[in-house]
């Protein structure tokens, strides 16, 4: 089915893949993606490179690089999942953050990313901010973002790390930005992979998707 699925992926809720490793959503060159479940694409801006080390990673500059995709996020519970290597953890951005996802304010937020003191943060639904777990560069992560019930959890390569209740949860109009958020906070690394949910991942979810795919990063 293509290198997204791994051996054992979850599909079950699955609305948005993209993977570089993969001929079927990206042929090693040119600057469109397409996702191996429904319609969307995605367009790489900018002058974002492919390597092809790990199976395959888009590789973004940390300056104005992003993959703007014609995904919108739906309502409810959700989850986004992705790997990433950070080759620095600061940005353009003033206030330091490298992010992806969507920032659209109210309660149609969903996007993980850190701070550039290496400290996670992220925003789902409509509350969010700094979580205490600190990334290191030059190193490989498995991040996962699961929201459901009124609450989000934030996991780091299979093991939840933090928690946080929001009260809304509305569907965006905004597109998903991938190395990026609105065109800004831009992350200089790699990101091979991201994903999303109509539901929340469980733990033994993300735990299996985390353990399906870290052979090829770790």
């Amino acid at each position: 089915m293509g290198t997204f699925t791994g051996p054992d992926i979850v599909t079950d809720g699955l609305i948005f893949a993209v993977d570089a490793g993969s001929t079927r959503s990206y042929p090693g060159s040119g600057t469109t993606t397409t996702s191996l479940v429904g319609l969307s694409t995605g367009t790489l801006s900018n002058g974002v490179a492919y390597v092809s080390g790990n199976g395959g990673s888009w590789d973004f500059d940390g300056v104005d690089d992003f993959i703007d995709t014609t995904f919108t996020l739906p309502a409810g519970d959700r989850s986004m999942e992705f790997w990433v290597y950070y080759n620095t953890l600061t940005s353009t951005a003033g206030n330091g953050y490298s992010l992806m996802g969507v920032q659209q304010g109210a309660d149609k937020y969903l996007y993980s990313g850190i701070q550039s003191n290496g400290s996670g943060y992220s925003y789902a639904g409509n509350t969010g901010g700094a979580y205490s777990y600190t990334f290191s560069a030059a190193t490989w992560y498995h991040i996962v973002l699961a929201m459901g019930s009124g609450t989000s959890r934030n996991y780091v390569n299979g093991e939840q790390v933090a928690t946080r209740t929001y009260t809304a949860s509305a569907a965006s109009t905004t597109e998903v930005m991938i190395g990026a958020i609105n065109q800004s906070h831009e992350i200089d690394g790699l990101v091979p992979l991201t994903r999303v949910y109509n539901k929340e991942l469980s733990a033994a979810e993300v735990t299996q998707n985390y353990n399906a795919q870290k052979s090829r990063f770790l």
